[in-house]
């Protein structure tokens, strides 16, 4: 069964629950107000300001600070006198409901893949969106899942008539008198080669378009069968070495840039946690990895790979690989080195141990969303 997207209702369907926490009055004029500024909001949403405005929607006052004027903007500016602060409860409100409207209503674009693959990373730090209960990441989910199918179908070529059809017939064309035709003043020969470029024009314009749907299918299929020949292969080309051999808290880091690396554009590859997950193949040992743990035993490897890190809990494994090429080159010191306990508590990794295809999954996240921010 094809995946379908989120209801373009989405927002006229659930503001008025989003709402009810933040306000006591639910009539119309509030919600319809909340509504139009939603709306208005999610047209102004893009890739430059995608990272600040999930990060707003999940308590980041900071990003609030650089976004508040285009919430300020699409609020249609002060109300009662008093301009909207980044304190307030509704801004950031009203910033979630764009991101959860955009998803619904413009699913196949790049800055709804990119709000997605952030809402859930914000989700894996431990974050909640700035509406109470409301389900942004399961929106995500559905976006991503919607995307990931939809941009790798294959295409099919329109019913008209094939390129060899049409070119018999337009030949046969050739054989009509154009002076016979009221107003012409075309000679027959004049007529026949106007109907020949025509038929050139016409003929080289299919071929373009069997050959532009015959690129996207071929790109397709190779990247599929990157994916399955990867999936197979015991080596691990980061490490040179047999993943058997690779050390187990480095995999999942490891597994999700080679993932990256085998995946078109920055959409995530249909059934990708599936794909890490036969290359990790879990030994069952069931205690999970410390992510920091992850990133040290991955970094000697990647060290040149994930240069820049956003936004520390949108990026938190890129943060945390940041920190370790600042801690390895101050200190000098062994691969295995574990971080400081004394570190800020804003800016800590998830303190449970993580599944390591949960963390996987989480690592590949950041790469596509690095990539489409044009950091890798």
């Amino acid at each position: 069964m094809a995946v379908q997207p989120l209801p373009t209702t989405l927002l006229n369907d659930r503001i008025p629950d989003w709402w009810r926490p933040l306000t006591v009055d639910l009539g119309g004029e509030r919600i319809a107000r909340a509504r139009l500024n939603a709306e208005t909001l999610r047209h102004e949403l893009s890739l430059g300001n995608a990272v600040d405005a999930v990060a707003y929607a999940y308590g980041d006052s900071e990003a609030g600070e650089r976004i508040i004027d285009t919430v300020r903007v699409a609020a249609r500016g002060a109300e009662n006198g008093t301009p909207a602060a980044v304190g307030d409860a509704e801004p950031p409100a009203l910033v979630a409901a764009a991101l959860a409207d955009q998803l619904a209503v413009e699913p196949d674009t790049e800055v709804s893949t990119l709000i997605s693959l952030l809402v859930l990373s914000a989700h894996w730090s431990g974050r909640r969106p700035a509406i109470e209960g409301m389900r942004l990441s399961d929106y995500a989910d559905r976006q991503l899942e919607y995307r990931s199918a939809s941009s790798r179908r294959m295409t099919q070529l329109s019913s008209a008539p094939s390129t060899s059809e049409f070119v018999r017939e337009a030949m046969r064309s050739l054989g009509a008198a154009v002076q016979d035709v009221p107003g012409s003043t075309l000679s027959r020969r004049d007529s026949k080669v106007t109907t020949q470029a025509d038929i050139m024009i016409a003929l080289a314009a299919r071929i373009d378009e069997l050959a532009a749907r015959t690129d996207y299918e071929h790109a397709i299929l190779r990247e599929q069968m990157r994916q399955q020949t990867w999936m197979q292969q015991t080596w691990c080309e980061t490490a040179e070495a047999d993943w058997s051999e690779v050390v187990p808290e480095a995999r999942p880091i490891i597994a999700a840039i080679e993932l990256a690396q085998r995946t078109r554009g920055a959409t995530p590859a249909v059934s990708a946690e599936a794909l890490l997950g036969s290359v990790l193949q879990s030994d069952g040992r069931g205690w999970g990895i410390d992510p920091a743990a992850a990133v040290a035993a991955a970094g000697p490897y990647i060290a040149d790979r994930w240069r820049v890190a956003p936004h520390p809990f949108l990026f938190p494994l890129a943060a945390e690989l940041s920190r370790w090429r600042e801690r390895k080159a101050d200190r000098d010191e062994p691969e295995g080195w574990r971080l400081s306990p004394d570190r800020a508590a804003e800016d800590r990794l998830a303190e449970d141990r993580q599944d390591e295809n949960v963390l996987s999954l989480q690592a590949y996240r950041e790469a596509l969303a690095l990539r489409l921010l044009g950091y890798d």
